[in-house]
């Protein structure tokens, strides 16, 4: 492996080894690591792939093939973009860009400004930073490492400003036109003889999954699941354990996060009057489709909408979370109210540790995040406790210590749900929303309820309907709302009034709307999920509370779509 490495000796003495503990100097306010990976975070890039479309050494020559996450950026911003995120982000003057020049250096002049006072752009990193940037998070032994490349221009200039803005706390290599900076002397070398044997270039479905996003990406983003989820088991307390999956629009589902099962790969681009996310997932749990036709011949009127091709999986999602915070919730409310409610007369004796884990293992709900490092962090609690007491009692009135008996059997979230619906859930909610659905908003009156509506293809349509009965029934009986139920051939149809519902019911041409169009895009005939808001007709209901620069904010509209094992989706922002 050769390179340059930076060092504390001249750099024309052609020196290049480093202590192995470089000393700290007294007032330093960032790490090497920091500093390094606020130049991409200035960027925009937090998880990103690169893919270099414009020097001669591809920086992924230089990560190892083991990478789980790789975040990165073209800063020359390709594709006429630079024209278009100026003419964008002079809608909004509040940003206050310093300076002169190029939006680029406007931009990074100003955000590193505002996190480093200290660092001066024109000066530290201008003279030397080219259009590239990468961050990369791999794993050395087991362990997650990271790595961050920054493209140099000029090395000379690279070698002087980076030892100045690094300041002792780190190393760097100037290697292939790149400056490749890690925690320390010996993270560096590992990372650059890990991509010596085999690079994310060598091997890996990378390219193929950035490929497959549009052109003149900005930004691109790619993670591998299983490797971050293995990465992350090592890296956390307890391991990674979600309760709810999401997919990466953030739909909900149930079981294990999506991301994790396969690979996902996002991009963003610019116009002047858009900002849009791709997004790119492959491996991940397949998804019922529904026709986009449900969304596109809502009333021309609709304000916002969005649809569902699986409903089901979303009222799982949710039964999901309310089960987890329940439990969660009557954890803490035993503990708690055990601590304080026990006289110290009626002290619970001290168990053994290995009882004491057999209890809590007992008492903490299976489902619960992060179960093991709760459990642990209990029975730390109690040997503090059991320390402070002093009279072989664990638990008293007067100490903080607290170990959850078996609790009275906790309020059934789901019972309280049935008792305000009237219906059960999760099963009758699914029947009632069915294969799938469209939830509508078609705006708001001067008297009245605002317009509300949701259409559904039950697979029971009877069953759904008088699922639907029951709920109108049980909500009118109880609040001033009253929901019409209604049927449109085989969908139900559920409106805050008979009218809208009607309107619901008989359709219009609302995807041949303009400013629909920009929003959505290439949309496909078949969905996954898609939705819709018309922001320039909810500022005016929102009254002058909306900062003058949010009401740019005209729309926002996204879909998501799933073809043979691989979903495909897109947000766009549309701006006027």
């Amino acid at each position: 492996m050769t390179g340059d490495m930076i060092s504390n000796e001249d750099a024309t003495s052609g020196l290049s080894i480093l202590p192995d503990q470089p000393r700290r100097r007294r007032g330093t306010k960032a790490t090497a690591l920091t500093a390094a990976a606020l130049l991409v975070g200035t960027a925009g890039v937090a998880t990103a792939l690169f893919r270099s479309t414009t020097s001669d050494r591809d920086p992924s020559t230089l990560i190892p093939a083991n990478a789980f996450a790789v975040a990165a950026a073209d800063l020359s911003l390709p594709g006429g973009q630079a024209g278009g995120l100026e003419t964008l982000l002079g809608r909004f003057p509040g940003l206050h860009l310093t300076g002169d020049g190029s939006i680029r250096d406007r931009i990074l002049r100003t955000m590193l400004h505002s996190a480093q006072p200290n660092l001066n752009y024109d000066e530290d990193v201008k003279p030397w930073l080219g259009d590239h940037v990468a961050i990369a998070g791999w794993t050395d032994k087991g362990k997650p490492e990271m790595e961050v490349l920054l493209q140099s221009t000029d090395d000379g200039s690279a070698r002087q400003h980076l030892t100045k803005l690094l300041n002792g706390n780190g190393n760097v290599v100037i290697q292939d036109g790149y400056a490749v900076i890690g925690k320390d002397q010996q993270a560096v070398q590992d990372a650059l003889a890990a991509a010596g044997q085999s690079s994310l270039h060598d091997s890996g479905p990378y390219d193929g999954d950035i490929g497959a996003l549009p052109d003149n990406q900005a930004m691109t983003a790619w993670i591998d699941g299983p490797g971050a989820k293995a990465a992350l088991d090592t890296a956390l307390p307890g391991g990674l354990t979600p309760a709810i999956g999401v997919s990466p629009f953030g739909l909900l589902g149930s079981g294990q996060s999506d991301v994790f099962k396969g690979r996902v790969a996002l991009g963003v681009r610019v116009t002047d009057t858009v900002a849009e996310l791709d997004a790119r997932s492959v491996g991940s749990s397949s998804t019922t489709t529904a026709p986009a036709t449900m969304l596109t011949t809502l009333p021309s009127g609709t304000v916002g909408a969005i649809e569902l091709a699986d409903p089901g999986a979303v009222v799982d999602g949710v039964g999901s979370l309310v089960k987890v915070f329940g439990s969660f919730s009557s954890v803490v409310t035993s503990c708690s109210g055990y601590a304080t409610s026990v006289p110290a007369s009626a002290a619970v004796p001290a168990l053994a540790p290995k009882a004491l884990r057999q209890q809590l293992e007992l008492s903490v709900p299976k489902n619960l995040p992060h179960r093991q490092a709760v459990i642990r962090g209990l029975l730390r609690n109690e040997r503090k406790a059991a320390a402070r007491g002093g009279n072989g009692d664990v638990f008293s009135g007067t100490q903080s210590g607290c170990m959850p008996e078996p609790a009275p059997q906790p309020t059934d979230p789901m019972d309280q749900i049935q008792k305000v619906l009237g219906i059960s859930f999760p099963d009758d909610v699914k029947t009632l929303l069915g294969q799938r659905a469209v939830v509508a908003f078609g705006g708001m009156e001067l008297a009245g309820l605002p317009d509300v509506a949701i259409r559904t293809h039950p697979s029971d349509l009877s069953a759904a309907q008088s699922i639907a009965n029951t709920l109108s029934s049980k909500v009118s009986s109880s609040t001033p709302l009253h929901i019409d139920v209604s049927t449109a051939g085989d969908d139900l149809v559920l409106a805050t009034s008979s009218s809208y519902g009607q309107d619901i019911a008989k359709g219009g041409d609302f995807g041949s709307q303009s400013q629909f169009k920009t929003a959505l895009g290439d949309m496909p005939g078949a969905v996954d999920a898609a939705g819709y808001v018309d922001l320039s007709r909810i500022w005016p209901l929102v009254g002058d509370n909306v900062p003058a620069g949010l009401r740019h904010v005209h729309a926002v509209g996204f879909w998501a779509a799933t073809d043979s094992g691989v979903q495909t989706g897109q947000l766009r922002v549309v701006f006027g």
